[in-house]
């Protein structure tokens, strides 16, 4: 079993840039970087959204006010952290992109696809169990054109920020600890700061967190399986 995990492309990190830190130091220093390409990412990303927006605004040009307040913005703001961390991959650590788990290209599409088809499907079933057993109860909806629309408009930049959580939790760390400890550590401490970069979420408690954690382990076990990266973001996407 730990032959075949070790196999696996996903869990090969070609970089021995970290190889000289103690193991106990490399481990803080890890998850603080995690933290480190998402706050800088996330603040240089808002720096070159609202110097073209403050132009627009200037100018009259549509209402960007709107804009910065928005979901589209706050998500899109991912992408600048998925820019980087594979700056610094490539950069820095001096390794190809794609050891971050981009690996199958051509299939990339169906993994995605497939991948948020089922997790789509686990989510319904569980909702409709939820809602069966009177853990949930509607209130209002609403199915107009607009609303379905705006939902849809939406999911593109889930993926940016589902894919990036991704490229940074299984992506990078879990084969960066994996090389320098083994995998059962590489898996728990990968998917508990998963659930800790959701501390900040609206109405998080201790059992959120706790779900988040044990789901990061499945979406690893999960992410192993497919060995690529496309797959389990498709189903975080989900």
């Amino acid at each position: 079993m730990r032959r075949n995990c070790m196999e696996k492309r996903l869990l090969q990190a070609p970089t021995k840039l970290y190889d000289k830190i103690p193991r106990w130091l490399f481990l803080i220093l890890a998850c603080l970087m995690v933290e480190a390409f998402f706050w800088i990412g996330s603040f240089l990303g808002s720096i070159l959204l609202i110097i073209p927006g403050m132009l627009f605004y200037f100018m009259r040009i549509g209402n960007f006010g709107n804009f910065f307040s928005s979901m589209y913005f706050q998500l899109l703001l991912f992408l600048f952290v998925a820019i980087l961390l594979m700056i610094w991959v490539k950069w820095v650590e001096r390794r190809s992109i794609t050891s971050l788990g981009f690996f199958q290209k051509r299939k990339a599409f169906k993994e995605i696809a497939k991948s948020w088809g089922f997790g789509s499907l686990i989510i319904s079933l569980s909702f409709a169990l939820t809602y069966l057993f009177g853990g949930v109860y509607f209130t209002d909806m609403d199915f107009s054109l607009l609303t379905i629309l705006y939902v849809l408009s939406l999911i593109p930049f889930w993926f940016i920020q589902s894919g990036t959580e991704e490229l940074l939790t299984r992506g990078w760390l879990l084969p960066l600890l994996n090389r320098r400890f083994n995998l059962a550590l590489a898996v728990g401490v990968s998917s508990g700061l998963f659930g800790l970069m959701h501390l900040l979420n609206a109405h998080v408690t201790f059992y959120s967190i706790l779900c988040i954690i044990l789901s990061g382990i499945v979406m690893t076990l999960y992410a192993l399986k497919r060995d690529n990266i496309w797959g389990v973001s498709g189903l975080h996407v989900a």
